[in-house]
């Protein structure tokens, strides 16, 4: 099960600037707004230890005003009996079924998870098959993002209350 924190300090909202949201050829950018204020360099500030201990994988809601983000935090295999945790941007319109930092990118390929298919596509073997990586686009760097196809993949639901049931079109 994975679960949902909130971890917006007191103040937060207020501390943060309500601006205009950068773009490059209509393409939001993220930025430091889009990750909690503890976050540095768009990471966890304990991204990217490798240790023997897996963590159990939650969703970070990343909530300014009038911006939303939801971030997922997870553990993902480096060497056989060692775990790195990793923060992801959940995107529905990422490129790819996961773009990985530089910083990601580097770890995975010193612990040698990447692999390169004979068409030249580098992925990542897990045991939901295997998953197409790419690198963050520039617009992006240094953030990590797992798109709609891994979503897919790892099941990941937002359900519809109730209420609304299959009468979405009377709200």
């Amino acid at each position: 099960m994975i679960s949902v924190r909130s971890k917006m300090s007191p103040g937060a909202l207020s501390t943060k600037l309500d601006a205009i949201r950068p773009t490059v050829h209509g393409e939001v950018l993220l930025t430091s707004l889009d990750f909690p204020d503890y976050f540095v360099d768009m990471a966890h500030p304990e991204d990217y230890v490798v240790s023997k201990r897996r963590m159990d994988p939650y969703l970070i809601e990343n909530t300014v005003p009038h911006h939303h983000r939801l971030l997922l935090r997870v553990s993902l295999e480096a060497r056989p009996g060692t775990f790195a945790v990793m923060t992801f941007v959940l995107d529905t319109g990422a490129s790819s079924a996961a773009c990985f930092g530089r910083r990601a990118m580097q770890l995975m390929h010193e612990v040698g998870r990447l692999r390169e298919d004979d068409l030249g596509v580098v992925y990542l073997d897990t045991p939901l098959g295997r998953c197409a990586v790419l690198e963050t686009p520039a617009t992006h760097q240094p953030a990590n993002i797992l798109g709609l196809d891994m979503l897919k993949k790892l099941k990941l639901q937002l359900g519809l209350p109730p209420v609304l049931g299959t009468n979405v079109a009377y709200l």
